[in-house]
């Protein structure tokens, strides 16, 4: 989740250094999306599945009361963060972590303590990078559209359109669009051969168009994927007028 959280802000970033600000409202919207998306999976899975396991802790008596209040916490502070409210989710999590390590702590088990030590620092990890890009997401330049177009690089708008110029690839691109997909689900959709559909998704992946995760093996278009569609959709409806 880390590091999905970590592409997102890779992509934004690039994405505000190159687009106007009148556009950068769009990819706000759809990054704080995605960055919600990745929290709320992280909370509801991951972590969800990380407390069940508390129960294989069998020299802590109170192991179920301490996994069921964990349970409930962690819901406090996803609900939160959902919300908007910060600095209220980091304050719930604090309050768990000095509960833990406390001289007034439940715990009986060193073991269980350190486990619920470990996961609260995992959930830190990742509920303060997914703020931090909430946060610079939020912080958009005048809305100003510059009055003339920047010169073009011939070899840097080469390099950036050669992935894309394929038409297989323009189609994985626009069914990644809907939603991530696993490679058995892609080559199913497209009707593609696997040796195929592996040397598009490697180019694209390669280019930057397409994220790829690597626990759960399911692709995802990028950020700067998004920009790319919707720029080919503009340039060919533009074309089309002439």
């Amino acid at each position: 989740m880390e590091k999905r959280l970590e592409d997102l802000e890779q992509d934004f970033d690039a994405l505000r250094a190159a687009t106007i600000a009148s556009k950068e409202r769009e990819y706000r919207k759809l990054v704080l999306k995605q960055v919600q998306e990745v929290f709320d999976e992280f909370s509801k899975n991951e972590v969800v599945d990380r407390i069940e396991c508390m129960d294989n802790i069998y020299d802590c008596s109170k192991r179920k009361f301490c996994k069921n209040q964990m349970q409930s916490k962690v819901e406090a502070i996803s609900l939160a963060y959902m919300s908007g409210d910060y600095d209220r989710a980091i304050s719930m999590l604090d309050e768990i972590e000095n509960g833990v390590r406390g001289l007034g702590s439940d715990c009986e088990s060193g073991q269980c303590q350190k486990y619920v030590l470990v996961l609260i620092s995992e959930i830190r990890t990742v509920l303060t990078l997914a703020i931090r890009i909430e946060k610079k997401a939020g912080e958009l330049p005048p809305n100003v559209v510059p009055t003339q177009a920047s010169p073009l690089d011939s070899v840097t708008a080469s390099e950036a359109l050669a992935p894309l110029a394929h038409p297989a690839r323009l189609d994985i691109l626009a069914h990644l669009e809907n939603g991530e997909m696993g490679f058995s689900e892609l080559s199913k959709e497209l009707g593609m051969k696997t040796g195929h559909l592996q040397f598009h998704l490697k180019t694209l992946e390669k280019g930057g168009y397409v994220r790829k995760d690597r626990k759960g093996g399911k692709y995802r278009i990028s950020l700067q994927g998004v920009t790319a569609l919707d720029g080919l959709r503009g340039f060919m409806y533009n074309l089309v007028r002439v």
